[in-house]
């Protein structure tokens, strides 16, 4: 089930709010959340409660972001999505926004919505401003980047930014201030990343994988954190030499993270 909240953000829009969006869920408890959710961002939704229909609906209007469950009557949503995409590509027309709606969090899941040609994936319950953050990805045309190159198959897939969370995390900044702030982040995240290669003890490791942790987890960097507890953990172990092994792929996360947190801000600008 999906989590109202008592108010929305307050955040100047995108351009072109409110989006037009069709929600494609089967579950009346969770049309209902959303619903709300939705309104209470200015949009007033179509529904679909079926993957069938969810494909009819879609022919119907072309919906700027389509909100699509992964399980449902008749079709599921990687189906629907499938056959979403092969209409696109056989009509031509503006790339539609599909967002997975799921109770899974679990990185094969996620990775096998992408797969199907979905754009962004959200964990239910989510908040607001995780709606908000998805909606205003869609909008601008952003999708996620799983994984950082060169990764050994048996780390990726390894989400380097969550758009979702780092959108969610700019509606709370005033326009006007966002890009100065993403770059003050970029300048810390980067000082942080040289220090930590340089660094030798124990101290300082966990010291430094702290402080880009501090950094990462509002920004959407969630590989990143997740780094950051592993360094921390072999510190807390005593296990220096893979403390240090473990500090160096870190650092190679963040500056993969710095590349599309760049390139996010890049496209991102008006």
């Amino acid at each position: 089930m999906m989590s109202p909240d008592n108010g929305a953000p307050t955040a100047a829009r995108p351009e072109g709010w409110p989006p037009s969006v069709l929600v494609a869920e089967d579950n009346a408890v969770n049309t209902l959340v959303v619903q709300q959710m939705l309104e209470r961002l200015g949009i007033t939704p179509t529904f679909a409660t079926t993957g069938v229909a969810a494909v009819a609906a879609w022919q119907a209007a072309r919906p700027q972001v389509l909100l699509m469950d992964l399980f449902m009557p008749e079709m599921d949503g990687i189906a629907a999505t499938h056959r979403i995409r092969a209409l696109e590509r056989e009509t031509g027309g503006p790339r539609t926004a599909i967002v997975a709606l799921t109770a899974s969090a679990a990185p094969s899941d996620r990775q096998r919505c992408l797969a199907a040609g979905m754009d962004l994936y959200l964990a239910k319950p989510f908040t607001l401003e995780q709606l908000l953050g998805a909606l205003t990805a869609g909008v601008r045309g952003l999708v996620e980047v799983s994984a950082a190159p060169g990764w050994a198959e048996a780390e990726a897939p390894r989400k380097v930014l969550d758009l979702v969370q780092v959108e969610a995390w700019a509606a709370t900044l005033p326009a006007d201030e966002l890009a100065a702030t993403v770059t003050l982040c970029l300048d810390e995240l980067a000082a942080a990343a040289v220090t930590l290669r340089t660094a030798g003890e124990a101290a300082m490791l966990a010291g430094q994988a702290d402080a880009i942790d501090t950094l990462a987890q509002p920004l959407g960097l969630s590989a990143v954190a997740a780094q950051c507890a592993t360094v921390g953990a072999a510190v807390a172990a005593g296990d220096l030499p893979a403390a240090r092994a473990h500090a160096a792929v870190l650092a190679d996360l963040v500056n993969a993270a710095l590349d599309a947190l760049s390139s996010w801000l890049a496209r991102r600008q008006p």
